[in-house]
């Protein structure tokens, strides 16, 4: 019977671990938690917009830079006392393939029925900005070295 209460106790505590930490991957989590990971890559570069459906308007823009991961989490209830932004979103930047860490970012978002999370693609490829760096110098090198 003992083992039985320590496998309980570590489900519990693993779930609640997960619950509050947050566990990234692509996508979101696998259950409806309102959660959404996008990972940029050269072939998949993303730029996620949330529109507020009653206006039509942009709400908030981001683009996830190459090699990062964006994570979006929606909590409702938690943002400001008006009916305009009731909810709250956090975000945050990070390594793609990082499956936990704190999303720092957040601000009051319209209710789940007034927003609308529209990720897009943009042009490929697109490089990492330290290989982008890299490649324009050694252009340049190329371009005024002797025997041009």
């Amino acid at each position: 019977m003992r083992a039985g209460k320590r496998t309980l106790a570590a489900l519990i505590a693993g779930a609640l671990g997960l619950a509050l930490g947050g566990c990234y991957g692509p996508g979101g989590p696998g259950w409806s938690a309102d959660q959404h990971t996008y990972e940029s890559t050269s072939t998949m570069p993303w730029t996620v917009d949330l529109y507020d459906t009653r206006t039509g308007e942009t709400f908030w823009t981001y683009e996830v830079p190459v090699g990062r991961q964006l994570v979006i989490r929606f909590l409702a209830g938690q943002g400001t006392d008006d009916a305009q932004t009731p909810d709250k979103m956090q975000w945050g930047e990070m390594d793609i393939g990082d499956r936990f860490g704190k999303l720092e970012s957040s601000t009051p978002v319209p209710p789940a029925w007034a927003r609308l999370l529209e990720p897009r693609l943009r042009p490929t490829p697109e490089l990492p900005p330290e290989m982008i760096a890299e490649e324009s110098i050694d252009s340049a090198v190329e371009i005024g070295s002797p025997g041009n």
